[in-house]
């Protein structure tokens, strides 16, 4: 019994070992920027091969990205960004002793923010879950923060998509007039806030009626919770 014991005690510190070894050769490629971005041209990718994220911190401390995912077909044929979302810290470390770090962790598959000065310190999570349709913000802070949280859409009305935007949408579309944007709809769902995209119609229909009308009456939403620790957004698709 005791010869088996070490045999499994030693395959487990061979296998933390070898773990470790990989995660310092992975983290070797790892991206840290050590500045806020301005805007979106500034985000760092992350994702779990079906939702993407581009996440950037401004320099007035909002985190900020977009939400994507590989099914947010739009009723113009067009791959939608689901959402841009906003997670603001109040009050904000600022002054020229502040320090900001921001790095790709390719080891955990997360980004992380640390912003300090010499006697407080903010540390923020990004991370999507492997496996579900869930993007977490976990934070924690020296000092007394608040927290908000905010969608900030911009499908606000029902357009018509201009002739450079058709590009990206389907090219034999028999009626132009199809090619329309609906809005966005904000909604609370068990007092949580959620806001969804609706497909009404379809530039592919009557053409693809052997496809289910794809992409027509389907939905794209985000879900956001919150608790003491994490912000959390749900993402769901085919409401």
């Amino acid at each position: 019994m005791r010869f088996k014991l070490f045999i499994i005690t030693a395959c487990i510190l061979c296998i933390q070992t070898t773990l470790l070894a990989q995660s310092e050769v992975v983290n070797k490629y790892a991206v840290n920027w050590d500045s806020p971005s301005v805007n979106a041209s500034g985000a760092m990718p992350i994702g779990n091969g079906e939702v993407g994220a581009n996440v950037w911190m401004e320099p007035n401390g909002n985190l900020v990205f977009y939400l994507s995912h590989t099914d947010a077909w739009a009723e113009n044929s067009n791959l939608y960004k689901l959402g841009r979302l906003c997670v603001s810290l109040y009050p904000f470390l600022k002054g020229n002793d502040v320090t900001f770090r921001q790095s790709l962790n390719l080891a955990e598959g997360k980004i992380e923010f640390v912003i300090s000065n010499k006697r407080d310190q903010i540390k923020l999570d990004f991370l999507i879950d492997s496996d579900s349709p869930i993007v977490y913000v976990q934070g924690k802070s020296s000092y007394p923060v608040q927290i908000g949280v905010s969608s900030e859409i911009w499908r606000t009305q029902p357009r018509q998509l201009q002739l450079a935007e058709t590009y990206q949408s389907v090219t034999r579309c028999q009626n132009d007039s199809m090619l329309m944007e609906s809005a966005d709809v904000v909604k609370d769902f068990n007092n949580h806030l959620m806001v969804y995209h609706r497909n009404e119609h379809s530039v592919y229909y009557p053409v693809t009626l052997k496809l289910k009308n794809f992409p027509m009456h389907q939905s794209m939403a985000t879900i956001l919770t919150s608790t003491a620790q994490w912000v959390t957004m749900f993402l769901e698709m085919d409401l």
